[in-house]
């Protein structure tokens, strides 16, 4: 991470999640699946909320969507995504 930094170059960072959110069918919104994506995003968040703003998190990897509905379920997600990487504070406050 740091060569890459001192680089001036982009990281992005895609956790693979075994596939338990990209294949979870997303018809309707888990509270489940709510709460284990923000723990483990903000884990990670906490552990590189100090970066700039050269550091990126992607939220999924293909989710697996085909409807309009399925989209709807999945932004709420990478909303919760979103909200934890911030509450992380420090450059994740932007990010």
């Amino acid at each position: 991470m740091q060569w890459a930094q001192a680089a001036n170059r982009t990281v992005i960072i895609n956790h693979w999640d075994s596939d338990w959110l990209e294949n979870s069918n997303f018809n309707t919104y888990d509270p489940n699946i709510h709460a284990k994506l923000v723990s483990c995003r903000t884990q990670i968040a906490n552990n590189f909320k100090n970066y700039n703003s050269k550091l990126l998190f992607a939220v999924a990897n293909e989710p697996n969507v085909s409807s309009q509905a399925q989209t709807s379920v999945l932004f709420q997600y990478y909303q919760n995504f979103i909200n934890a990487v911030r509450s992380t504070g420090g450059n994740n406050s932007t990010r």
